[in-house]
């Protein structure tokens, strides 16, 4: 899991990097001296925009899908039974995938994805904010 983690987090990182090299390049392109092009990189940094907004943004939502990857595999993982049922949270709005997942019934948990892991199906998935949890089937 924390591979995983770690792998988006990079993915984020190399983005970053190819775009600030395309944005330096483009103001080269423009004319604009190594002093302007720091200028404006500082000011862009200052106010959380652009290149810089963009990494902290894609950071914040790996850092969000972290943790909550870490709470899904805690919470479900020590989940005994051999069989599981896809549940709805309540208060939740659910996605295509959820409502798919939920739809299957009682299954074995070694085929049943960790809530937030679901494959998508029909066009929307919630991904790291999946509010689901997978209930051991008594009986």
């Amino acid at each position: 899991m924390f591979s995983l983690f770690v792998r988006r987090l990079n993915t984020v990182w190399d983005n970053f990097e190819r775009k600030l090299e395309d944005h330096i390049r483009t103001q080269r392109v423009f004319g604009l001296s190594q002093r302007e092009i720091y200028t404006a990189l500082q000011s862009d940094l200052d106010g959380s925009q652009s290149v810089f907004g963009d990494l902290i943004g894609g950071a914040q939502r790996e850092t969000d899908f972290g943790l909550n990857a870490s709470y899904q595999v805690a919470s479900n993982e020590g989940i005994a039974a051999e069989m599981v049922v896809w549940t709805l949270d309540p208060e939740a709005e659910h996605c295509d995938s959820c409502l798919a997942q939920s739809a299957m019934g009682a299954r074995r948990r070694d085929v049943v994805p960790f809530p937030g892991f679901q494959p998508t199906a029909g066009e929307s998935n919630c991904e790291r904010y999946c509010k689901c949890t997978l209930e051991p089937v008594n009986g």
